[in-house]
């Protein structure tokens, strides 16, 4: 009988084992709730938008902001900023006195909207995108707050981290 309790024993340590492998497997299995999500028309709208911005088209990029539109940005060399739509469309026009302006253009290879979702009048966007501000080309990561007023998307949060600080001219 000695035996065949240590039998015993091993069937159910086996049994526990084989359980909890299936447990894993089926939970690992499962899809998850939350998945890839992009809401058609918000996605029309920032692909616009990120057009606008990379072809320097100041009167669509101040179309897309709204009038308390923040930008707010993070670099892992220890930059920081935040700007405000006036400051960021100077920053995108030619100066008075003529010539060109502080940003001549913004080389962007690849731009991906992971998630975008709406919620009442506001809308959600993760993005990514690799560009060159002057150090080479670098991911950068973008959290986007849109606003529907009067039944149009506006811009109202751009929130960005980077890994270095923008290097213009």
């Amino acid at each position: 009988m000695k035996g065949s309790g240590a039998t015993a024993q091993s069937v159910k340590l086996v049994a526990a084992a084989i359980w909890g492998v299936l447990m894993l497997a089926t939970i690992g299995a499962q899809p998850t709730q939350w998945h890839h999500t992009v809401d058609p028309e918000i996605q029309r709208v920032v692909e616009q938008f990120a057009k606008a911005v990379d072809s320097r088209d100041v009167a669509a990029v101040a179309a897309s902001y709204s009038p308390e539109f923040l930008n707010v940005r993070v670099a892992d060399d220890g930059g920081f900023v935040r700007l405000n739509r006036a400051q960021i469309l100077a920053l995108l026009k030619p100066p008075q006195g003529g010539g060109a302006p502080e940003i001549q253009s913004i080389p962007t290879r690849e731009t991906v909207i992971h998630h975008a979702e709406v919620v009442g009048d506001l809308a959600f966007v993760l993005i990514t995108r690799v560009k060159d501000l002057g150090n080479g080309w670098e991911p950068m990561d973008y959290r986007l707050v849109l606003r529907k007023w009067d039944g149009k998307w506006e811009l109202l949060r751009e929130f960005v981290h980077q890994r270095t600080t923008p290097k213009f001219r």
